[in-house]
């Protein structure tokens, strides 16, 4: 609380009253009498009548010399003041009471600081791994009735201990040493955004609301445009939304595509069609596809898989040229092919460019010149490229050329809280058919899309299939603004970067018998590294062919395949670094290393060292 008056001399005190309450919460007390020479003084956090409190505020006074007549409201609301008399002119600073709430919000603010900067430390745990009874019992110790909701208010330290206890319990997913998703450190200035959108509180429905923004939105929907490139890159053409993850931008995706192959269906349902619909994906495709056919009533049988490259997971083009065929022969009504940038685990771009002749041979056939009837829909297909993971290349002069041909696409989504460090969830889905999305989705809501309003026009919420929906593009615009093109650019390049050291790493590194001590499934695409770790007991002789693939080929695999989760349990119990392991493809429990984050500056080619050295130590007597 600033001092008021006309003195020369600011007097602070960081004392917080409890209006109506007649208590204070102490954390810190007169820290600023500098004037007056140092003093340090020691207060036991907890709640103090105005009494109590006046009584220690004129201790530490009369320690630094200074004279002051303090009085306290007690309970009337005005709080406790402090009158003080120093020769040069009269000072009156006026402790004002304060809420409850608000005084358990200033008391979070240095813990939140003091976690998001200490989460670079390599040295703190990345987990306390514990099973649930013992986070149940951790949270019953510090709280009345534990993770349960029980009936009464809880007081303001125990509830400070709660938020201990989540901090000292939860992964620190800010550290250099997690790598077990597909996203990690949070970036500073993004994560400075999403707490002001959570100070705001706004919902980006109607431009009356939320007028900037709204602006903010569409300013950043024509940036993503622009860097993808071909049509996106005309302002004109763009329309697009962010989202609450890439599922629900995956199940726009699908939505709209329906909605353009046959319109009526947004009234009457799948039963509108003319024939059985049917969508393209890849075997490595994401699960939300699956969800979004279902969820639309499409159903999931509705999904012609397409087998992908062996050893890459691209999907495989001729397969896909195959599949169309014998679906339009079987009577079926083809609407959608979904394409990957960066599959989950082996990081697989599809092949755009084949893909997109597929699509444009296959509408210029059923419908020459692109000409349609717009009421009864497109019977083309529309390619959507789900880049929520491996979009991000596109910010890469170096990287891009793995989404040579994505522009091509009639949809593109893309997740900046993944590989970028946006804080979750930041996410966006564009379309390059500027109205398909309000059309797909409007219902003008009389009581908020007026046609009569100012910049109706500027009205997101009725494109959407919610309602209210964060502003979660502010962190996105803050954090651009922030590092500019060439600061996004650096992070890309920085993750893929160490994701070749350590391909690099797994191909040389030998024991003292000049043995394989890792071995690579598949090739490293953008900074997924999919491996095994060989213990001692399972390396070959050093005169085996040294390639990958003689080496896969010669493993004891139904004994490697025991090697990781084994090796994880240690390193969850330990703290270590977090990374993820799964089957892919015939490959049974391999290690996926991905690099995601704002980790320019924390995550170094010595960290990748670190990962690799703890996992050979934990798994060396396996």
């Amino acid at each position: 609380v600033k001092a008021e008056g006309s003195g020369s001399h600011c007097r602070q005190a960081d004392i917080h009253s409890a209006a109506r309450q007649s208590s204070c919460t102490l954390s810190l007390i007169m820290a600023t009498l500098s004037d007056a020479g140092t003093m340090g003084v020691t207060v036991k956090p907890g709640s103090y009548s105005e009494s109590e409190v006046v009584a220690l505020m004129k201790q530490l006074l009369n320690m630094a010399g200074v004279s002051a007549n303090i009085t306290a409201g007690e309970g009337s609301g005005e709080g406790i003041q402090v009158d003080v008399g120093d020769g040069k002119g009269a000072e009156v600073a006026s402790i004002l009471p304060t809420s409850r709430a608000e005084a358990f919000r200033r008391e979070m603010v240095p813990k939140l600081l003091n976690y998001v900067e200490t989460q670079k430390d390599t040295a703190l745990p990345v987990i306390k791994f514990r099973g649930p009874e013992e986070l149940e019992e951790a949270f019953d110790a510090v709280v009345a009735d534990g993770l349960k909701i029980g009936s009464a208010a809880v007081d303001s330290p125990s509830l400070l201990a709660a938020v201990d206890t989540v901090l000292e319990y939860g992964v620190r997913t800010g550290s250099p040493l997690f790598n077990n998703q597909l996203f990690g450190t949070p970036d500073a200035v993004a994560m400075a955004g999403d707490w002001l959108t959570s100070a705001m509180n706004a919902s980006a429905y109607t431009y009356e609301v939320a007028p900037v923004f709204a602006l903010m939105e569409t300013e950043l929907l024509v940036k993503i445009g622009a860097t993808l490139g071909g049509e996106y890159a005309k302002a004109s053409n763009v329309e697009g939304l962010f989202v609450p993850g890439g599922s629900i931008s995956n199940l726009y995706a699908v939505q709209v595509a329906r909605y353009r192959s046959c319109p009526k269906i947004k009234e009457q349902g799948n039963s509108a069609s003319p024939a059985p619909l049917c969508a393209f994906v890849s075997d490595q495709i994401h699960y939300s596809f699956k969800k979004a056919c279902s969820l639309l009533g499409l159903g999931s049988d509705c999904l012609i898989v397409v087998p992908t490259d062996p050893v890459t997971g691209a999907m495989d083009s001729s397969e896909f040229r195959r599949l169309l065929e014998e679906s339009v022969a079987a009577g079926k009504k083809p609407f959608f092919v979904g394409t990957s940038a960066g599959t989950t685990v082996l990081g697989a771009f599809d092949p755009y460019n084949e893909i997109a002749d597929i699509c444009d041979e296959y509408n210029e056939k059923v419908a020459p010149g692109g000409v349609y009837d717009e009421q009864e829909g497109h019977p083309g297909i529309w390619m959507h490229v789900d880049g929520a993971w491996g979009g991000s290349a596109f910010l890469s002069a170096k990287y891009k050329y793995y989404m040579a041909g994505a522009e091509r696409a009639n949809s593109y989504s893309w997740n900046p809280h993944k590989m970028m460090g946006a804080t979750l969830q930041t996410c966006a889905f564009v379309t390059r058919h500027a109205g398909m999305l309000l059309n797909a989705n409007g219902t003008n809501a009389a009581y908020l899309f007026q046609p009569d309003k100012e910049y109706r026009d500027l009205d997101y919420g009725d494109k959407t299939i919610q309602c209210g929906r964060k502003v979660d593009h502010l962190k996105l615009w803050l954090m651009w603004k922030y590092h500019g093109d060439v600061g996004m650019e650096a992070r890309v390049d920085h993750l893929c970067g160490l994701a070749e050291y350590m391909s690099e790493q797994i191909s040389t590194r030998v024991d003292e018998q000049g043995r394989r001590m890792f071995v690579q499934v598949a090739p490293t695409s953008f900074t997924n590294v999919v491996f095994y770790t060989i213990p001692p007991s399972l390396r070959l002789p050093a005169d085996v062919d040294n390639s990958d693939a003689a080496i896969l080929a010669a493993l004891d695999m139904d004994a490697l395949k025991t090697v990781a989760p084994m090796v994880k349990k240690r390193m969850q119990e330990q703290g270590l670094a977090m990374i993820g392991f799964q089957q892919v493809k015939q490959w049974n429990n391999c290690w996926r290393m991905v690099f995601a984050g704002a980790k320019e500056e924390i995550m170094t080619t010595d960290t990748v060292d670190e990962i690799m050295n703890s996992l050979l130590e934990i798994g060396s007597d396996l």
